[in-house]
């Protein structure tokens, strides 16, 4: 009966884990260790102050393709669980001109940012069963130039959201031997911004970004299948909840003193720590349908990033990249939804410049720390065994200059 209390929306599009953080095979190839050197399209998203160092007019498209591996395996049923989680294929399109006083320019992205799916009787179904978080965002920039060597820019975000959470019903404290189900989903949109700053000197190049947060209220609809007889207990409505979003700092660090090679160190600091909790509010409210506040109880996390670029040749270059990236999860709130666990990310790339024309390829292998959890979760309070993890990712990006 206690549904609503198991019900969390989710929240890692910004996250770290399995989720999508950058954009443009040519920074992920280097781990988006790239907020000081960006003078690509991409720059909207990762600095939009790189985007005063792109002469003419240029288009990027391109998109990746990741794929995850996540398991269960339960302590007490001694059952071990596979959950699907995609692929999922988010999408890039970024465009900007070169202007008298810098530059324009404008971005798309799309990202699938939580999505997994357990089978319908595993221990956890009345928990979860399935997750789904989509995020489209559209993103106008303008840079500056402040000095010869010192630019500013601004990129202001707006953000669709959707989500979807399903998950089964306990219906034998009511005498029916089977289960019921619930499938929810909501969607709204949201407003926030990046600010970012570049300054070269001589061979060293610094890059400080600033991503604001931003609430999204999301509104919905709520969808049981239930035996009618109990229809009067779980009845179909609007719902309603605000997703959040952390803001971000993010000091990158770049060095060109060997010759055709480029290293960057980023270290991005994350502000988890505001996600205390999160109030989910229905319109028709029963006995077993109530307003509740889910606890997150999150802290801030710190990203190291390290890339390399080796231009090898006029027309190729080389990039490889490294990221840590850390759990923000506590052990009291590690879910299924998202089993977050600290990670070591190694990326590789290769691209090809002619003319006009660029492409670029990159691979990307995460490897996860194994997580013991031992919590008790609304519809799940014998939480306890060791969840593993681990993804690949291939992407492209395609640039025309003119």
């Amino acid at each position: 009966m206690l549904f609503w209390s198991s019900f969390v929306f989710p929240n890692q599009i910004l996250a770290s884990g399995f989720t999508v953080y950058e954009y443009g095979a040519e920074e992920q190839a280097q781990g988006s260790a790239v907020a000081a050197q960006v003078d690509s399209p991409s720059a909207i998203f990762y600095n939009p102050a790189g985007t005063a160092n792109i002469p003419g007019t240029q288009i990027r498209v391109g998109s990746s393709f990741l794929f995850a591996d996540v398991t269960f395996a339960g302590e007490l049923s001694g059952r071990k669980t596979e959950a699907d989680t995609g692929p999922i294929y988010p999408t890039h399109f970024f465009a900007t001109k070169e202007v008298a006083f810098g530059g324009i320019g404008i971005g798309f992205y799309s990202a699938n940012g939580n999505k997994i799916e357990y089978p319908r009787n595993w221990e956890g179904r009345y928990f979860v069963v399935s997750s789904d978080l989509l995020q489209l965002n559209l993103a106008p920039a303008i840079s500056f130039r402040i000095r010869d060597n010192v630019f500013a820019g601004i990129s202001v975000v707006g953000s669709y959201v959707k989500i979807q959470q399903a998950n089964q019903i306990n219906l034998m404290t009511l005498g029916f031997p089977a289960d019921g189900s619930a499938n929810l989903e909501a969607d709204g949109f949201g407003i926030g911004g990046t600010v970012g700053i570049k300054a070269i000197f001589d061979r060293w190049l610094l890059g400080v970004v600033y991503k604001s947060p931003t609430s999204v209220r999301l509104e919905g609809k709520a969808d049981f299948k239930i035996p009618e007889t109990l229809s009067p207990f779980f009845p179909n409505g609007d719902i309603s909840t605000k997703q959040k979003f952390p803001q971000i700092v993010t000091i990158g660090v770049a060095n060109r003193s060997l010759q055709n090679v480029t290293l960057e160190a980023d270290l991005q600091w994350t502000n988890w720590n505001s996600f205390n909790d999160q109030e989910i509010d229905f319109e028709i409210q029963t006995l077993a349908v109530q307003n509740i506040s889910v606890p997150f109880d999150w802290h801030d996390t710190w990203t190291l990033r390290l890339g390399a670029q080796y231009d090898f040749h006029e027309s190729f270059a080389l990039r490889l990249g490294y990221i840590h990236d850390p759990s923000a999860v506590p052990q009291s709130t590690i879910n299924p939804i998202f089993p977050e666990l600290d990670k070591h990310i190694v990326t590789a790339g290769l691209g090809f410049r002619r003319n006009q024309w660029s492409a670029d390829l990159y691979l990307a292998r995460i490897y996860s720390k194994e997580r013991r959890v031992d919590n008790a979760l609304p519809g799940f309070p014998t939480h306890q065994g060791k969840y593993e993890a681990n993804a690949d990712a291939v992407g492209f990006s395609v640039t025309y200059a003119f």
